[in-house]
């Protein structure tokens, strides 16, 4: 009876290691300097087989390293920072599911590098990407970002109420094919589709950003329905009329806190993790996203969910990250500043 239960318990960790994982190649690891939320979680373990086994319980983990008892777990954002190490030891699961992300703007090294489609931000003036750094516009090269279905990520931290400043406003100019989301119409946040000039998607919505709080966003199209998402929550959605309401085209005019008309108000926020999907994320997949950065991630937007308890400053950073100060958190976050003071 117990050689039958050894070989079943032999059995499932083969299964285990070689149904969902392959070894990446040898001397492969994650770069260490990369921000800290690759990192879902770092546990103990007696051996690879048990640390690949908490990698196969979450959905969130992709990619998993173990040295010397220490467990490691990362989200699929470490595949953009895999590098070569002759101590390396990484892992990576063989069902990846495929999300449909074509732009990945983090926020790092005074840089907004698109680790996934080529398409860096650039601004005109030469500034940075940096903390309390005013005076930078980021602008996306032209191309096609948009067509009848997509997600769009993003966090987000509101500084001030600017009339009709925009989180991006990606066109050909003024009511040319925009696709666009303001941060404060009315201080209320709202969503806009064009086909040409013609409105399609005019969703202003009852939602008021707090300043100085933290928001995880997410705008998506399928079917002529789009919605808005609060902190990975559904908050509100619409009908355009028609199922198919953009032109899908190149955009050359792509501003992140800009707008396309002159009289609106430039950005005053901060945002990081920049993402764009070609497919509307699930309900449960828009919720790994703004988990999946750490388990202390998810085990802190657990209490929000049982508790209603809504995090709007950056106090929750200092909960999640021990004792540390709000300067050191601010280094680990790192997020692009936007204040738009065009000459």
């Amino acid at each position: 009876m117990k050689f039958l239960i050894w070989w079943i318990f032999i059995f499932k960790l083969v299964k285990t290691f070689t149904g969902y994982y392959y070894l990446k190649k040898n001397g492969s690891m994650i770069d260490k300097d990369v921000k800290q939320s690759l990192v879902i979680n770092k546990v103990n373990a007696f051996n690879r087989f048990e640390c690949i086994g908490h990698c196969g319980r979450l959905q969130q983990c992709y990619f998993v390293s173990f040295n010397s008892s220490i467990c490691i777990l990362y989200s699929y954002y470490a595949k953009f920072y895999i590098k070569n190490n002759s101590q390396g030891n990484l892992f990576e699961k063989k069902s990846h599911k495929n999300f449909g992300l074509v732009n990945y703007w983090p926020i790092e090294n005074g840089e907004a590098r698109d680790l996934a489609g080529g398409k860096d931000l650039y601004d005109p003036f030469n500034t940075q990407y940096s903390q309390d750094r005013h005076g930078s516009q980021s602008s996306a090269p032209a191309g096609i970002y948009f067509g009848n279905e997509f997600t769009v990520l993003v966090w987000v931290k509101l500084k001030s109420y600017a009339p009709w400043q925009r989180l991006f406003d990606f066109a050909n100019g003024p009511a040319d094919n925009n696709v666009l989301v303001v941060l404060s119409a009315s201080e209320k946040l709202s969503y806009h589709l064009y086909n040409n000039d013609h409105y399609y998607g005019n969703l202003v919505t009852s939602i008021r950003l707090d300043l100085n709080g933290w928001y995880h966003l997410g705008f998506t199209l399928k079917n002529g329905y789009y919605k808005i998402y609060l902190n990975s929550i559904l908050a509100e959605f619409n009908y355009t009329g028609v199922a198919n309401p953009l032109n899908v085209i190149v955009r050359n005019s792509n501003y992140f806190g800009k707008s396309n008309w002159a009289a609106d108000s430039n950005g005053d926020f901060m945002c990081d993790e920049i993402k764009f999907f070609d497919t509307e994320l699930t309900d449960p997949d828009i919720k790994n996203e703004k988990i999946g950065s750490s388990g202390k991630f998810e085990q802190l937007f657990t209490k929000e969910r049982d508790h209603g308890y809504q995090v709007q400053n950056l106090k929750f950073l200092n909960w999640l990250m021990g004792s540390r100060s709000n300067s050191e958190v601010d280094h680990n976050m790192i997020y692009m500043n936007i204040k738009m003071t065009y000459i």
